[in-house]
């Protein structure tokens, strides 16, 4: 079984738009501020993985933790 894109919009009605993610390499002076901005990072935190990862990158299980903060801290709000 395939899950494609126009599944997710079809079942849980979550609009697909804009640019796909390219193979471009993101750098530093790209990462840290999509890192701070979208990730909700604090600067030392970005800082740290984008010199762990040698550019504006985060590792799949630092994402992890990153989302669960977000979902623990919309959960107290609620």
């Amino acid at each position: 079984m395939i899950v494609t894109l126009d599944d997710v919009t079809c079942l849980l009605h979550i609009p697909i738009v804009g640019r796909l993610v390219g193979d471009e390499d993101v750098g530093y002076e790209t990462g840290m501020p999509l890192l701070q901005s979208e990730m909700g990072m604090m600067e030392e935190e970005a800082i740290g993985e984008v010199n762990k990862q040698c550019g504006g990158y985060i590792i799949i299980t630092h994402l992890k933790g990153v989302y669960d903060r977000l979902i623990h801290r919309c959960n107290e709000l609620e």
